[in-house]
């Protein structure tokens, strides 16, 4: 039984030890934990701030393509612009001048 006594006592006195060592590691990184702790504040405020701008440009256009629908000004953006292989337009069909071409 006194083995058993011993080796747990042992056992003690390294966990003991260990959680020390674990504290005075912390104490002298704290420099360094600081630091990061900084830069990784600035990446995220940065990456707030880009995506809130993001947010902002999106709903105004999504807003000013309603108004344009509304008006009756709405153009779609991928008929009839110039391809940027040729520089030529693209025309597209549609469906009323392809049954008029069948029917004659």
């Amino acid at each position: 039984g006194e083995r058993i006594v011993q080796g747990f006592i042992k056992s003690v006195a390294d966990v003991t030890n260990g959680i020390k060592e674990f504290f005075i590691t912390l104490i002298i990184n704290i420099p360094y934990i600081i630091v990061w702790a900084v830069v990784i504040l600035i990446i995220v405020v940065i990456a707030r701030i880009i995506m809130k701008k993001a947010d902002k440009r999106t709903e105004r256009l999504e807003k000013e393509r309603r108004e344009r629908i509304a008006s009756g000004n709405y153009q779609n953006p991928y008929v009839n612009r110039p391809s940027t292989a040729t520089g030529k337009k693209n025309e597209v069909k549609n469906d009323k001048n392809v049954t008029e071409e069948k029917t004659e």
